[in-house]
């Protein structure tokens, strides 16, 4: 071919694909598909659409362009949770195994997939700007985004139990198994119970001694759970207003999370023979820190945790836990969102491991 007779003169408007198209001689719906599904055309005309590309300069089609025309950017968009922020989200490893199972979905339905900033003020901001087809909210705090996705008319998919009449969510069971975590441990013969529980804000640790009128901000991060131990324990004769609990600040990086907040549980320890911690980064973190005090667990107080990391399999002792099946939250939210359709409410089922972080109370 002779580049001569086909490079446009300088200065000349931008290289379309219909000047492709004419300069190959076939239509443009041929050379588009030679650039987006090129296993429709045949070696020889393919090899021929692409030497005319080259010769006049195009790089292919504009995204832009295939916006417009489709209406879909064949993207979405995973908001982290406001206080992890995008920097940390990658280091914290719930995050990391729900992100691999979006982008499994991601990669089997060949679309894209990018990270949104989850802060509460840049909400409307995101919506606007982000190239992207509908969002996952990682968090059910993130109900900012709701209203503005609403009235962009982007889908949403939360993590949390009801993502409301506009958003689809996947959720975990997780009342119901941990009040058979804490039921696990009255039936070992604990009575005396500490729990803590970390927050998503960045704040000190705070130490509740038993009492009714503690003001609490935990509860309203993980609902289900604290349920589940006030349910047991009620049911055994005992109430939560009897058992101290720990607040912890919530980061990915877990001695900072989680070192001062666990150093106030284990000063805090008193006569409690058990720690319920309603996440494993916490429950590790307690493992951790009272070894280095030369605490045994279980000898001195046993120690349950939630969610299932593959860290607490390995732990010393392994970590008596409820596992979720975290990766498939993140396929699951990921296939709501690409599937499309009336918004749906999606409860996995949670798995209990019981460890050798439990045992009898001592006498």
């Amino acid at each position: 071919m002779d580049t001569k007779e086909i490079l446009p003169a300088r200065g000349a408007a931008k290289v379309t694909l219909s000047d492709v198209a004419e300069a190959a001689k076939v239509s443009k719906a041929t050379a588009s598909n030679v650039f987006s599904r090129p296993e429709r055309v045949g070696d020889s005309l393919r090899l021929r659409v692409e030497e005319a590309a080259r010769a006049l300069g195009y790089a292919g089609p504009d995204p832009r362009g295939r916006m417009l025309s489709s209406g879909k950017v064949n993207a979405i968009g995973v908001v982290p949770p406001a206080a992890f922020g995008i920097s940390l989200f990658f280091k914290d490893p719930y995050t990391q195994t729900f992100l691999a199972g979006v982008s499994d979905v991601c990669e089997e339905y060949g679309v894209g997939l990018s990270l949104v900033s989850g802060r509460a003020d840049q909400a409307a901001w995101g919506i606007q700007t982000a190239l992207v087809d509908g969002f996952v909210l990682n968090s059910i705090e993130q109900v900012s985004f709701i209203a503005p996705a609403k009235r962009a008319h982007m889908p949403i998919v939360v993590m949390g139990p009801d993502g409301g009449p506009h958003a689809s969510s996947v959720s975990v069971a997780d009342e119901a198994p941990m009040r058979q975590l804490t039921e696990h441990l009255l039936a070992l013969g604990h009575r005396r119970f500490l729990v803590c529980v970390v927050l998503r804000e960045f704040r000190p640790p705070v130490f509740h001694p038993p009492g009714r009128n503690r003001t609490l901000v935990a509860p309203a991060s993980v609902p289900g759970r604290f349920a589940g131990v006030e349910a047991a324990l009620r049911a055994a004769g005992l109430s939560l207003d009897a058992m101290p609990i720990v607040e912890a600040c919530g980061t990915p990086d877990e001695e900072a999370a989680f070192g001062n907040g666990v150093d106030l549980l284990l000063d805090n320890l008193g006569d409690a023979t058990a720690v319920i911690a309603l996440n494993d980064k916490l429950a590790l973190a307690v493992l951790e820190r009272a070894a280095r005090r030369g605490l045994s667990v279980p000898r001195d107080f046993s120690v349950v945790g939630f969610d299932g990391l593959a860290e607490s399999a390995i732990s010393n002792p392994p970590l008596t836990t409820a596992i979720q099946p975290v990766k498939e939250v993140g396929a699951t939210a990921a296939r709501l969102l690409l599937e499309g359709g009336p918004p749906r409410h999606v409860t996995l089922p949670v798995q209990l491991a019981i460890r050798g972080s439990t045992a009898p109370p001592r006498s």
